[in-house]
């Protein structure tokens, strides 16, 4: 399916660049309008006679809350040259001053009824649009007719003041540099590269330095007036809530809006002609590794959206979905030349035709992956697919439509909107699950290689190839066509046949253990019961999503208990754990085997425990917890995922050594804990080091730790998971029991430290660290604690941000753990222009001191407050929440007693109390100071 992000979003792969937006006209009407497909029912559409959209859908979850997004179909395409960048600084100004909200009140306003900005309040700018995001705490009128104020001062009435753009002009230039990366500076050559001369290659959305920094409210007007027409609008709300309650609200805000200025045409997207092999490399030191791509790149436009176009995506998606299975098999295999790889195709912006394919590995690598990679794509092309294959992802499609049919019930208002967001901006008729089955299942059940074939070799019809070679590999143009050629000459055989193969773990249906005890806990909604070999279950039945049950399988003391001569051995657990599959099956195998199923299974080495994770519904309950007990009793530890584990950390580390934000992840978290080895990031040497068998070991050993303590929670019914867990984990022998103590951690002794990374990108980071305490001792605390460094969160947005214009995204928050006794820390972090990096430290210094000096002001309190307070409720209706509260509650109790006051907590927080954390914990004598600066020179 066409797919959308913003500039926001990073690189995917190589030629994988801006997946399709399409620019609407303006009052061009829905799209169902010109479709032979027919819209969900449930939807309501609308227009005014002035041309502006809005559309409607009702969703229960979250209870009582309404999301709205306001859509300008305005972006960087619709810029002048002399204007770049303008578009984007726009959105930035719609939340300084409006007809209804002065500077600096829109913020506060929406604090106080418990919305927080960048994630109740948001943005975002694209090439096409510009996205304005509401998340309200409730749907009552004064709230709604605040809220629809404020769109209607977005669409028409924002004050574009002089002393506000000069203001915002730092925010801007720093939000520049903190966008700036090697992903960045690859993406805007491919965009030459690929487009040519046309106007999506001049237009980003950031837009140019010297053009931000020379904008004028003149040119702000322009754009405003030209651009942001009711034509051009659509208004998306959805939410727990009637389309009648609205109604009077969407009229009174938009019905009799008009434009500012005369109508302006369309500015021309420009043509491109690719003929022929064309190469390309870009070379940087500072990349992670080495991309390789085989693509094409067409202008042509997209066909309407249709029952026979999307039966076709789905075949061709089909094909991209097999190549790309046979890559995750190559990478894993004796010698592999690659660590990742990708098929995929896309029309970008309703205008150009993609398809590509791409390897990601070492640099010295770079011409066996392009050839891998013409290789497995001409296999693919002209044999196709086996029955296998296709079998396997059909399955997987088949599954998907039945699943988001199962779960439509209880759909997020959030994930609604954005989905409907994507209808309207890529111009696809928005389809309910159950009409999305019907149009596909049929068509998909059919499906053969034959079909699957034409769609795929369809998607790669072209009269051109583009190569290209980026990241850390130094390689020539002429080279990089040579190679391709030569692997071309070379004959491909068809792919392998193979036959299915059927789980090896059988059911348990005999042997199961005894309950010994069953309590249930009326108050929260909780059982609990203990089987005779010490297995403890937590369940706990919601109705929050139709279908959905997470499961934790938790057991050890995780990283706490880390041998002190294998640092990272928990990180390395993560990598293989899952990836080394079975005793019986690899994990490509299960894939296959598990095709078609709603299983999914994860391992978490948390400081506190280890755990395996699962996902998945009712109906797979029971292989879920089959496959879980099989990973948990008979991991396989296979040499391919021990080898895929070091070549993808050896890329993470280069990455992490070659930014400031990496050498933040390197360096910091052993440096606060006084270098305990069990914090950070081990280097590549002693990474490398470990092995498959120390990670068996120590699980073993975790094993026998304590009793296993599965927690489940969902739309579960209790008695078949009672019988289910007794079958699969009652029947297991008893854990041995034996507990080790866990070695305290001691916070670093207070200065500064300094680190420098080599980097062509001129920014660093400022870090400021207090030692605080740890969570489990005392909750109380612990929230206040929270709470202040929220109250510290919104003093740096105000000064740092909105004052001075220091920083893009100041941040503060509190670590306090729940497994070190009397560790924890606050902390406040500020991306900086290096040569600003004592005047930002003297700023934050200085804020916190007046925080400890004088106490949190009642009225900065209240705003912080509020927005915690209203989001508990949505939090409490979430499976996850609950899957937190029953996880560890075996070992510690007082998780039960702290769900039942967190909301009255919060409820009775007082400014007073918060103050006492300030003046104990916010001491400039006790404080860490990490400054991190990029070396001079070229990045080499």
């Amino acid at each position: 399916m066409r797919r959308f992000f913003s500039h926001y979003a990073a690189r995917r792969l190589v030629l994988v660049l801006i997946p399709g937006i399409l620019l609407t006209a303006a009052g061009a009407g829905f799209p169902h309008e010109r479709s032979d497909l027919k819209p969900d029912p449930n939807a309501v559409f609308g227009a005014f006679p002035n041309g502006l959209r809005y559309v409607f859908y009702p969703a229960k979850e979250p209870r009582d809350r309404l999301f709205a997004y306001l859509r300008v179909a305005a972006g960087s395409i619709h810029e002048k040259d002399e204007h770049r960048g303008i578009a984007h600084f726009l959105e930035h100004m719609a939340f300084n001053g409006s007809e209804h909200f002065d500077p600096g009140e829109l913020v506060k306003y929406f604090q106080t009824i418990g919305m927080n900005f960048g994630g109740d309040v948001n943005a975002f700018t694209s090439f096409d649009q510009t996205v304005y995001s509401l998340d309200l705490p409730n749907t009552d009128p004064g709230t709604l007719d605040k809220a629809f104020l404020l769109l209607g001062d977005y669409a028409r009435r924002l004050s574009l003041l002089e002393t506000e753009i000069d203001r915002e002009r730092g925010v801007i230039l720093a939000e520049m540099g903190d966008r700036d990366s090697v992903d960045w500076r690859i993406r805007k050559a491919l965009f030459t590269f690929i487009y040519d001369d046309a106007r999506f290659s001049r237009r980003m959305p950031i837009g140019e330095k010297d053009v931000i920094e020379h904008l004028k409210k003149p040119d702000f007007d322009f754009f405003y007036n030209t651009w942001y027409r009711p034509e051009r609008m659509t208004l998306i709300l959805v939410g727990d809530t009637t389309f009648e309650k609205l109604k009077p609200h969407i009229e009174k805000a938009f019905s009799d809006m008009t434009s500012g200025a005369p109508e302006q045409p369309v500015p021309e997207f420009g043509d491109f002609d690719h003929q022929g092999v064309k190469a390309f490399t870009y070379w940087d030191a500072e990349a992670k590794n080495t991309d390789v791509s085989i693509g094409v790149v067409t202008r042509a436009d997209e066909p309407a959206d249709s029952a026979e176009y999307r039966q076709y995506l789905v075949a061709r998606d089909i094909g991209e979905g097999i190549l790309n299975r046979r890559l995750q098999k190559l990478a894993k295999r004796e010698g592999a030349v690659f660590t990742s790889g990708s098929a995929y195709s896309y029309h970008a912006y309703g205008w150009a035709r993609h398809a590509g394919v791409s390897l990601a590995g070492e640099p010295e690598h770079w011409r066996d992956m392009l050839a891998l990679a013409e290789r497995e794509l001409r296999k693919a092309l002209t044999f196709g697919f086996t029955p296998a294959e296709i079998d396997e992802q059909k399955a997987r499609y088949l599954q998907s439509l039945d699943v988001a049919v199962m779960k439509a019930a209880t759909r997020d208002s959030r994930a609604l909107a954005g989905a409907m967001l994507r209808s309207v901006s890529q111009e696809t008729v928005f389809l309910s699950p159950g009409q999305n089955r019907d149009l596909l299942k049929d068509y998909v059940t059919r499906l053969d290689n034959a079909a699957i074939l034409a769609a795929f070799r369809k998607a790669w019809e072209a009269d051109h190839t583009l190569l290209t070679v980026t990241g850390d590999a130094r390689a020539d143009e002429r080279e990089i066509i040579t190679v391709h050629a030569e692997s071309a000459a070379v004959e491909v055989d068809p792919p392998a046949v193979t036959e299915k193969v059927e789980f090896a773990y059988a059911p348990v249906t005999a042997g199961a253990g005894s309950p010994i005890r069953r309590e249930t806990i009326e108050d929260l909604g909780i059982e609990r019961i203990d089987f005779d070999n010490g297995v403890r279950l937590n369940l706990k039945k919601t109705d929050f999503k139709a279908k959905e049950i997470q499961i934790n399988l938790r057991f050890g003391l995780g990283v706490s208990v880390l041998p002190e001569d294998k640092p990272g051995l928990g990180r390395l657990a993560e990598m293989i754990m899952i990836e080394g599959g079975l005793g019986k099956h690899s994990r490509e195998e299960l894939k296959s085997i598990l095709a078609g199923r709603s299983v999914h299974i994860g391992f978490k080495a948390e400081d506190s425990h280890l755990a395996f994770t699962g996902v998945t519904i009712p109906e797979d309950l029971e292989l879920t917890l089959r496959v879980a007990r099989a990973y948990f009793t008979d991991p396989g530890y296979r040499p391919e995922a021990m080898r895929l584990a070091r070549k993808r950390y050896a890329e993470n580390y280069r990455e992490m050594s070659r930014t400031a934000d990496g050498v933040w992840r390197l360096k910091i978290p052993s440096l606060l804990a006084d270098g305990d080895h069990r914090f950070g990031v081990p280097g590549i040497d002693a990474f490398n080091q470990l092995t498959a068998d120390d990670v068996r070991a120590w699980v073993a050993r975790q094993r026998d730790m304590e009793p296993v303590e599965i927690s489940i929670v969902g739309d579960i019914d209790s008695d078949a998971c009672v019988d289910l867990v007794s079958r699969y984990f009652g029947s297991l022998p008893a854990a041995k029991e034996n507990t080790p103590d866990i070695r305290p951690v001691t916070f670093a002794r207070p200065g500064t430290r300094a680190f420098s990374v080599p980097t062509k990108i001129d920014r660093g980071s400022l870090s400021l660290f207090w030692p605080t305490a740890d969570a489990y001792s005392d909750i109380r605390r612990a929230r206040r604690v929270n709470l202040l460094a929220q109250v510290v969160d919104e003093c740096l947005r105000e000064e740092i941000r909105e004052r001075i214009g220091g920083a893009y995204s100041p941040w503060a928050g509190s670590n306090m753990s729940d497994t070190y006794e009397n560790y924890g820390y606050l902390m406040a972090l500020v991306k900086v222009d290096p040569k600003d990096t004592e005047r930002i430290k003297d700023a934050v210094m200085a804020i916190v001191g007046k925080l400890r000096r004088q106490g949190v002001d009642t009225e900065l309190f209240n705003r912080v407050l509020v927005p915690v307070q209203t989001s508990l409720a949505k939090y409490r209706r979430t499976n996850g929440y609950w899957m937190n509260v029953l996880t560890g509650s075996r070992r510690r109790p007082r998780q039960l007693e702290w769900a039942r006051n967190f909301v009255e907590d919060y409820q009775t927080m007082t400014v007073e109390e918060v103050d006492t954390y300030a003046r104990e914990y916010l001491d400039p004598e006790k404080a860490v100071i990490v400054v991190i600066t990029p070396e001079t020179g070229d990045g080499e």
